[in-house]
């Protein structure tokens, strides 16, 4: 692996480690003021509608959270996969060459060798009339 691979690599998963770190911190922030442990909260059970309030804010957080993380994948590997692409295309057409090579290296011996067979047929053909 290249030191570029291990680069982006790294700062994939670096990237990831912060977005899973910011969706956690956020999650128990929020968990911490729905059930009253948070700052300036009197301790009062919260209903229901802001508990699900609560639910779904947290959930678009880590939804953010993930989009971002997917996003710097995309940014990092974008790289990667266009060098394997590159190389990808050409060993196809390093391929096709080979098999262009050979066929016509095979339709040529095979050429030669059905006039070589012609020619032994008719000399063959030629001694048992002489």
């Amino acid at each position: 692996m290249t030191a570029t691979a291990q680069e982006h690599i790294t700062r994939a998963a670096r990237t990831g480690q912060e977005a899973m770190s910011t969706a956690i911190r956020s999650w128990g922030e929020t968990a911490q003021t729905v059930i009253g442990l948070g700052a300036g909260r009197t301790g009062d059970v919260p209903g229901p509608d802001r508990l699900v309030d609560a639910w779904f804010d947290a959930a678009q957080e880590a939804l953010a959270a993930q989009r971002e993380f997917a996003k710097a994948l995309l940014s990092i590997g974008t790289p990667v996969l266009d060098a394997v692409s590159h190389a990808t295309s050409r060993a196809v057409e390093a391929t096709q060459e080979a098999t262009q090579e050979a066929t016509q290296e095979t339709t040529q011996g095979a050429t030669e060798a059905a006039r070589d067979a012609s020619r032994a047929s008719r000399a063959s053909a030629a001694r048992k009339d002489g």
